[in-house]
Parts: structure tokens; C-alpha cells; sequence
């Protein structure tokens, strides 16, 4: 994994360098825009109890700032609330909720179709910080008036009791439309750090809508 790190950071030093120079020289300007959207999250091989996954459905939002290096390049650091995580349908008492604060710092290649219509493709990394976490495990049972023992769980709450690590970082690879000052995209994140146990990574799905200044 460090490996694919390095090699996909070089990757974008070359087309953001190699870009610089075919375009104009630096230009500097900073604009800042809103986003708001749809997770569809999972966690590649988290247990509990072995039982297969789905994905969960959730949120994210956050402000986001471009940083125009020339026509066709801009540099867009950002900070998010992003809801994660992945739901058990035969189990839903183990649905694991996994929130982070997120910053992506990504290269943008914009290209305009029109005066008022660009498209643009993304590339970078994100970086994250656990702040919630919560699923249920079953601690025992009680006897019903029906004469049958039921389970009884219990919230677990891992970030804060340390059995999840809170730091997260991966790859985030995407698309957009631009139309006037609204935004709309879809992006891929593909988290490269275990933050339980090995082959335990976020992998995320998000479509956006946003607004820039």
C-alpha cells in the first residue's frame, strides 16, 4: 500500500507539473464553495461475527477552496463531515456507523465546453479523523413472558473505546459539472489504511452538489 501511495503521489506531481507549463503561469486565485451529499460506504472484510455486509447509506458535507494555478488547473483542499460505515441486513443491530472529519486535498483538470458549462476530473488523497462511532453486540439474553430467551445487546461505541484506530487516509478519484456557479460530481474514495484489523479498509461512494462563491 505505501508503494501505490508513492507511485500514484508521483503520478500527480507529473500531470500537475506537466500541465502547469503547457498553460499560463501561476495565477493565484482562491475561491471558496459548499458541498453537500450522498454516501454510499462500506468496510472491506469487518466482522463482526463474519456475517457479509451491505452498503450504508449517509451524508456528507463540508466547504471546499480552489486554488487556480492556471486555466485548466486548480488545487482544492477541503474539510468534510463524512458519515461511513456498512449495515448487516440478516443483523441490523451490528449496522456500524463510522463519522469522520475528512480533508481532501485533490488536483482538479478543468476543461470549459461553453462560457457557462466545464467539466472536471479529480485526483488526490483524503485524510480523517474518527469522531463518532456505534454498533451493537449481543452480551446475553432475558426470558419474555412468551416462555423464549432474547438476546440483549449492547451499544459499543470503538473509536472512543480504542478498538478502532480514528485516523483514516486514502485515494479519492473523481468527476464533475460545473454550470454557472453550481457544482455537481460524483467521487470514489478507497481507503488505504487498515483501522482495525488487517484488510479492513472505507471504501466510499459520493455524489455531491455544491455551490462556489
Amino acid at each position: 500500500m505505501k508503494r501505490l501511495a508513492l507511485l500514484f503521489a508521483i503520478f500527480l506531481c507529473g500531470i500537475t507539473s506537466g500541465i502547469a507549463q503547457e498553460g499560463n503561469s501561476y495565477n493565484g486565485s482562491l475561491t471558496f464553495g459548499i458541498r453537500a451529499g450522498y454516501n454510499l460506504s462500506n468496510v472491506a472484510s469487518f466482522i463482526p461475527h463474519n456475517e457479509s455486509s451491505e452498503n450504508r447509506s449517509a451524508a456528507n458535507f463540508g466547504v471546499i477552496a480552489n486554488i487556480k494555478i492556471n486555466d485548466n488547473v486548480v488545487l482544492r483542499p477541503g474539510i468534510y463531515y463524512s458519515m461511513k460505515g456498512e449495515n448487516f441486513p440478516d443483523h441490523s443491530e451490528w449496522n456500524t456507523s463510522l463519522n469522520y472529519l475528512e480533508t481532501p486535498s485533490l488536483v482538479v483538470l478543468q476543461k470549459n465546453l461553453t462560457e457557462k458549462i466545464g467539466l472536471e476530473l479529480q485526483a488526490g488523497f483524503y485524510f480523517a479523523y474518527g469522531v463518532s462511532s456505534c454498533y451493537k453486540t449481543e452480551v446475553g439474553s432475558n426470558l419474555a413472558s412468551d416462555g423464549k430467551f432474547y438476546p440483549v445487546y449492547e451499544k459499543v461505541y470503538p473509536f472512543k473505546e480504542n478498538k478502532f484506530k480514528r485516523f483514516d487516509w486514502g485515494v479519492n478519484l473523481g468527476c464533475g459539472i460545473n454550470f454557472h456557479n453550481f457544482y455537481f460530481g460524483a467521487a470514489y474514495e478507497v481507503g488505504l489504511y487498515s483501522f482495525d484489523r488487517p484488510n479492513n479498509f472505507n471504501h466510499c461512494f459520493m455524489i455531491n452538489i455544491g455551490y462556489n462563491f
